[in-house]
């Protein structure tokens, strides 16, 4: 099966189609053991340095026909997914704190789930803070306590609750969505939180975010393309720090932060373009730089990591001025809003989302990968002084207030059949994930009315793309003893994103197939991760 088409570059890049490589430069469009491909560093000769930059970034058409990092070896492109089936961009939610699946996508009424020990959907039905009463009172959510979605892995109905409800209601999202359920035994969030992200332990040297893996294959196939592959848009680096680690992929791979916390000024002074008798210096000081490190008459400049890191990075840099005149400030302007409980400064939520939005329909850019870092719809603490799903006390109020208003946000950002609104995402070509770094407990914590860390079972979910009407359903379970049944791990997922855009998974610096549980052989990897996880046929 063949990749898709490399995008058209954004720029102009100088003549190459003059010279053709000598045999003995061959080596060099191989991958090193850095993982630097050398192909990106062939140029025409002396005469192409007056291009500068912008003709490294255009790469080398003479050596298209080579493999490039993320490519399927030809063993195995019997499991990529068809070009129409492969999704073009990556929308992924990140639930800051802990995404509680018992009132949102994995709710049983069923009395053998928890109705005599108060947990999972029992655990705050009745009592002062009863979820009912609470979600009486949200615009969001009017309609059923429950509603069915799919049967799990063990034959048991699980429903929908009504803090979903903005979801549920969208046929056309729950109709095409598939839930994963997950298990894995990290419970403090620094560390859960960098796994949920990559896929991988805290001391892995192959801990990187899943936009940088995406940023290394745009960077392999779309040279020419200027920008960032991949952004991060969070309050703050520390956040979620797994998101934007290059680990051992090139540093120029690393996904672009953009930090949205109300205040836009101080953000947008850094990404206006500069002016052109500046970028023209800077252009000519490169090209420069690049001639004291080419031999005379030679194609190729010295090998050397640090050059390809200056190369990448001035790509990143060249996407980070583009971006500057795709979005204006206001569009990092967050508005007021208002809860449950009162008016807030900003609803950072929607404007995240909606950046998000803009960014991943930018046609000039090479955007394939956001991540929201959504703390919830307000800057730092809300009224209950907590940032993000961390809801260890007051967990009904907290959640009536949060919850709904996260997927409403969400919904909206996502075109209807027969919407055609160009800001708006098409669930036609677009994946979007749902993440978490675990659930909350199934049991109330203490006395506190609140929910504790969960990882031991918890749901995620995807859907657009490859996960259409044909991949509904659920992936695993979780028993009345809310154990988990043959789980999926947070590698498995990330590993499956990957698959979703056809590149290929496994490599020293993204996973091994035996990241895979029970997988033997690479094509048992793949298959699974084509047919469990996204329940497609490759």
């Amino acid at each position: 099966m063949k990749n898709p088409a490399s995008r058209t570059p954004a720029i102009a890049s100088a003549d190459r189609s003059a010279t053709a490589v000598p045999a003995v430069l061959a080596p060099e469009t191989q991958s090193s053991p850095l993982g630097m491909d050398r192909r990106r560093f062939l140029q025409t000769g002396a005469a192409a340095l007056a291009g500068g930059f912008a003709l490294l970034r255009s790469g080398d058409s003479r050596a298209t026909d080579a493999p490039k990092w993320g490519d399927y070896p030809d063993e195995f492109k019997g499991f990529q997914l068809p070009t129409q089936l492969q999704a073009k961009r990556v929308l992924e939610v990140f639930v800051l704190g802990g995404l509680c699946p018992w009132e949102t996508f994995y709710a049983s009424d069923d009395p053998a789930y928890g109705q005599k020990t108060g947990s999972q959907w029992w655990t705050f039905q009745q009592g002062a803070d009863n979820i009912p009463t609470l979600a009486a009172q949200v615009p969001q959510c009017k309609g059923p306590a429950l509603v069915d979605f799919a049967v799990d892995s063990l034959g048991h109905p699980v429903k929908f609750g009504i803090l979903a409800e903005p979801l549920r209601s969208r046929t056309d999202i729950v109709g095409r969505m598939r839930l994963h359920v997950l298990s894995h035994g990290v419970y403090p969030h620094p560390f859960a939180r960098p796994l949920a992200a990559t896929g991988l332990s805290g001391g892995s040297p192959r801990l990187a975010g899943l936009g940088t893996a995406i940023s290394h294959y745009q960077l392999e196939h779309s040279p020419g393309v200027i920008g960032a592959a991949a952004y991060v848009l969070t309050e703050g680096p520390t956040l979620l720090p797994g998101a934007s680690r290059v680990g051992m992929h090139p540093v120029g791979a690393r996904p672009l932060e953009l930090r949205v916390d109300g205040n836009p000024s101080a953000l947008f002074q850094t990404i206006v373009p500069e002016p052109a008798p500046v970028h023209q210096l800077s252009q000519a000081m490169g090209a420069s730089f690049l001639a004291r490190h080419t031999w005379p008459g030679k194609y190729g400049h010295v090998r050397s990591a640090s050059l390809a890191n200056l190369d990448s990075i001035d790509t990143q840099l060249g996407g980070l001025k583009e971006l500057g005149l795709v979005l204006s400030p206001s569009d990092f302007v967050s508005p007021p809003g208002s809860s449950l409980y009162g008016a807030f400064a900003y609803d950072l939520t929607q404007t995240k989302l909606k950046l998000a939005a803009k960014i991943l329909n930018n046609t000039a850019g090479a955007a394939k990968h956001v991540t929201v870092v959504d703390t919830g719809y307000s800057a730092g603490a809300d009224f209950f002084g907590v940032q993000g799903y961390d809801f260890h006390t007051a967990y009904a109020k907290k959640a009536v207030d949060r919850y709904p208003m996260l997927w409403q946000r969400l919904c909206n950002i996502i075109n209807s059949p027969g919407e055609f609104d160009p800001n708006k995402l098409d669930l036609a070509d677009t994946l979007v994930v749902i993440n978490s770094e675990f659930g909350r407990s199934p049991l109330p914590q203490d006395y506190q009315l609140g929910r504790n860390h969960h990882p031991n079972a918890y749901v995620t979910a995807m859907f657009g793309g490859p996960v259409g009407t044909k991949q509904k359903g659920i992936v695993g379970a979780i028993d009345a003893n809310s154990l988990p049944v043959n789980p999926l791990t947070p590698a498995e997922t990330r590993m499956a994103t990957l698959v979703a855009l056809g590149i290929y998974p496994f490599s020293k610096e993204t996973f091994e197939f035996t990241d895979v549980p029970g997988a033997k052989t690479v094509q048992e990897a793949l298959i699974k991760l084509n047919q469990v996880v996204l329940g497609v046929q490759a």
